[in-house]
């Protein structure tokens, strides 16, 4: 019954598919609901997808439009998780339209889920989602589950390329700048003593740019041990000071 509130139902479907997966209940406690949760996930890509080519003209409409489109997502989430675990072929076509939306977390989800109901080509496209730093590491999570980590490059799965999805995923934190930097390099890695570990740990230093309307911001932050990026420009100092 949770599921015709759209506030609960995320956590109705997520606590659902926890119990299923830890074997408390077979088969899954939605699995006889199928054809609701296939037509919820299809009105919602649609509404979506109505959403993404909305431009705000004014901040309160592009907060209520943001909130709409974080409650939809994590209902999304949730969605694609319970049709996986269900395994029902039936849920193929709303999967789809899941993949169509724009918004990238909603789409490793669908592809993630077709992939656990064997879709060839979900398969490879899940392993192409490694290239965005920003879901790469929930990307790589998947691809282990579902044995396909050969498929991904190893560009995108090296410790290198899982550094820099650490560190853009902090950046897009709220906390912090809210988005992905338009731009991420690596200026400099090693292996360096740190507090807290007996052996040397690999540090890497990554050079991050924002394009704003006001301007370009660009500093260069740390992954490894620690994850962090200071107000500072530390650009101008030598790389023993940066990682100091």
């Amino acid at each position: 019954q949770g599921l015709n509130n759209p506030r609960v139902a995320p956590f109705v479907l997520d606590y659902a598919n926890f119990v299923f997966r830890k074997g408390l209940v077979l088969p899954h406690p939605a699995s006889q609901q199928i054809q609701e949760l296939t037509g919820l996930l299809s009105k919602l890509s649609e509404r979506l997808g109505a959403i993404q080519d909305i431009r705000p003209e004014t901040d309160d409409e592009a907060r209520r439009l943001g909130k709409q489109v974080t409650e939809a997502v994590s209902l999304g989430v949730s969605l694609c998780d319970a049709l996986a675990c269900i395994g029902d072929p039936i849920a193929v076509g709303a999967l789809n339209k899941a993949l169509g939306v724009e918004h990238r977390r909603l789409r490793v989800e669908a592809a993630a889920a077709l992939a656990k109901l064997d879709v060839e080509d979900a398969k490879s496209l899940l392993a192409a989602m490694a290239a965005d730093p920003i879901e790469r590491l929930r990307v790589l999570k998947y691809a282990e589950e579902l044995e396909l980590l050969d498929s991904v490059a190893d560009e995108h799965c090296n410790i290198v390329a899982q550094a820099e999805a650490e560190f853009v995923t902090y950046l897009a934190q709220p906390t912090q700048f809210g988005i992905a930097p338009q731009h991420v390099e690596l200026v400099d890695q090693r292996e360096l003593a740190w507090p807290g570990y007996e052996e040397p740990r690999n540090c890497f230093l990554f050079q991050f740019v924002y394009q704003f309307e006001s301007g370009e911001f660009s500093n260069i932050g740390i992954a490894g041990p620690l994850v962090r990026a200071v107000q500072a420009d530390v650009r101008h100092l030598p790389f023993d000071d940066v990682y100091a």
